[in-house]
């Protein structure tokens, strides 16, 4: 277990280190675990984030008081983790991961000096509903960009539409929805990479993971680390993904992945449906119910995304996590298009 929670905070090292600042002015990649009573830069980290996405109403101090445990608890409630009040390796994980692995994705990161120079000459000053300027219009074409706009609404005007974009955009991605483009929002809207066919993403479960491929897809599966790849469907879950392969043809290919036997391992994965890829993990134990009789599968398979949970123990596995921050800095190839399935 420790061996894994090293792996992990050493990919959360490499993945963050020009995605996040830590307090007082150092980097920091993720603060240490903390609970109720304790003190010092670990918590204010834990506080300032927590503020940034609107569940920390009070002054980060660095005291973990009742304010920091409440402001944890409505966190992990929202996230669909146990309501402990405590900011556990899996709390943490969730809190500040999400965005750094979505604007992180293999083969479109910046290094820390061509960010301060876009921030520098590229992103406009902060502004809100009523302003006028060209900082204001700047703003505007970011979010026609990404279709939060209209085309003809780039008019410099900071209106009514431009406020309802703005908030959409900081809902999308986890900042505190107050319709003004501050300092956070901006940093966001003109220094994250855009989604390019082929790039992969690791979408956290309980943050809209889960409705990313709906009950009754079909997609495929590429396992990482042999190549192998075979089309599947989901047949439901809800707490990670419940799977079937198709046809027979593909249950085969999947057995060779786990070397022609069965076997709970967990395997790094890339899903790729309706022009994304996904990170994921699988294991390969058919079991339990299944839909599909003639795939000759005795039961279905399971697919966890990070921070997806067991359906009996209702914890994540930490197997599957590993497995899906490995699969996160694979590619699917340039053979895919986007808008296109295989």
């Amino acid at each position: 277990m420790i061996k894994r929670i090293a792996f992990l905070y050493l990919l959360l090292l490499w993945l963050s280190a020009t995605a996040l600042a830590g307090a007082y002015g150092t980097p920091s990649v993720i603060p240490s675990p903390t609970r109720y009573g304790d003190e010092g830069p670990d918590v204010r980290l834990l506080q300032d984030e927590l503020a940034r996405l609107g569940y920390y109403q009070g002054e980060p101090d660095g005291r973990y008081g009742n304010l920091t445990v409440n402001a944890v608890e409505e966190f992990q409630k929202a996230r669909g983790l146990s309501p402990d009040g405590q900011a556990s390796d899996t709390t943490l994980l969730a809190l500040f991961m999400r965005m750094a692995f979505n604007s992180s994705h293999t083969g479109s990161r910046t290094s820390t000096d061509e960010l301060a120079i876009r921030e520098m000459q590229g992103i406009p000053r902060e502004s809100g509903p009523g302003e006028r300027g060209s900082h204001v219009k700047q703003l505007q074409q970011a979010l026609i960009s990404l279709g939060y706009l209209h085309s003809g609404e780039a008019d410099g005007v900071f209106s009514e539409a431009t406020l309802q974009a703005v908030t959409a955009f900081q809902k999308d991605n986890g900042l505190r929805e107050t319709g003004r483009a501050d300092r956070d929002t901006l940093q966001i809207l003109f220094t994250q990479p855009r989604n390019v066919p082929g790039s992969t993403w690791m979408p956290y479960w309980y943050g809209g993971g889960s409705d990313l491929i709906p009950v009754g897809a079909v997609f495929e599966v590429k396992d990482v680390r042999t190549g192998i790849k075979f089309t599947c469907y989901r047949l439901m879950g809800v707490s990670h993904l419940d799977a079937e392969t198709l046809t027979p043809y593909d249950t085969l290919i999947m057995k060779e992945a786990y070397g022609g036997e069965w076997r709970w391992a967990r395997r790094p994965i890339l899903l790729y449906y309706n022009g994304e890829v996904y990170a994921a993990s699988m294991n390969g134990k058919p079991h339990s119910y299944q839909s599909n009789r003639r795939n000759q599968m005795p039961g279905h398979f399971c697919i966890h995304f990070f921070g997806s949970r067991g359906d009996s123990s209702q914890r994540i596995d930490v197997d599957h996590l590993q497995c899906a921050f490995e699969a996160s800095f694979a590619r699917w190839e340039d053979e895919t298009k986007s808008g296109e399935q295989p």
